[in-house]
């Protein structure tokens, strides 16, 4: 299995880059969808673009002939018309554990820049729900986000994070 986030996200990237980069409406999301499927029938991708963010979740049952960091790269670079060495240097990429473990940071809003807030979980979800509806999902992708919603869920019930 082979799960894979590559994420423009406030932490490395200014605004105007992440601006740049984003899929900010449902006709570009959707386009990039179709586009994505066309070079990448086989792999699951979420995109979750929002002001602070722009991340590519993408999962390949195939461990060595999955999705790489400049597949992903490539696509975003070709689509939004943007030299790839404007971008690569402000993204992060993690693979495997790490990348499932950054989603879940950024569901339970531990990857905010205002930690607890709770508008990204919200974000999450609609980014999971738009993948869905553009059947770019698959087992590996539900089963992680399914997941990382339940987890939002219970640190928001369970802890005071939300509460400052």
């Amino acid at each position: 299995m082979n799960v894979l986030v590559v994420s423009c996200n406030h932490h490395k990237a200014g605004v105007q880059l992440r601006e740049r980069l984003a899929f900010s409406n449902a006709e570009l999301l959707n386009s990039a969808y179709s586009q994505w499927r066309t070079i990448h029938p086989d792999s699951e991708i979420v995109v979750l673009s929002t002001c602070n963010r722009v991340e590519i979740y993408a999962a390949d049952e195939r461990s060595n002939d999955g999705v790489s960091f400049d597949d992903i790269t490539r696509f975003i670079s070709q689509f939004h018309n943007v030299p790839p060495d404007e971008f690569v240097n402000s993204v992060l990429a993690h693979s495997g554990t790490a990348a499932v473990e950054h989603l879940f940071e950024v569901a339970c809003s531990i990857d905010s820049m205002v930690l607890g807030e709770p508008q990204i979980v919200n974000q999450v979800k609609e980014a999971y729900r738009v993948a869905q509806e553009n059947e770019a999902c698959g087992p590996l992708t539900n089963v992680l986000f399914q997941h990382a919603l339940k987890v939002s869920a219970q640190v928001r019930t369970e802890t005071g994070l939300a509460d400052g």
